[in-house]
């Protein structure tokens, strides 16, 4: 296991009951939202997945984020408009 690994094992031990309110970028450039949402740079945008799901391309880093605060917060028509 190498130390970044290490440390994300550490990490989310301590702060396991903030994760719902966290969001941070990981050394991949991809950001960890809320715990459940991970938003990745891609070539068209940023793409969002849910768990494992592919939920689709953002414009924005803006907007991807815009949509998992949406979903998060069960606002899913303001998530589809999106």
């Amino acid at each position: 296991m190498t130390r970044e690994q290490e440390f994300e094992r550490m990490f989310r031990q301590e702060f396991r009951d903030l994760m719902p309110n966290l969001i941070y970028q990981n050394d991949d450039g991809a950001y960890e939202v809320f715990g459940h949402y991970k938003i990745v740079p891609d070539t068209h945008g940023y793409r969002v997945f849910c768990s494992a799901t592919d939920v689709g391309i953002f414009a924005t880093a803006r907007s991807a984020l815009s949509w998992c605060i949406a979903d998060k917060n069960q606002a899913y028509n303001r998530a589809r408009e999106l």
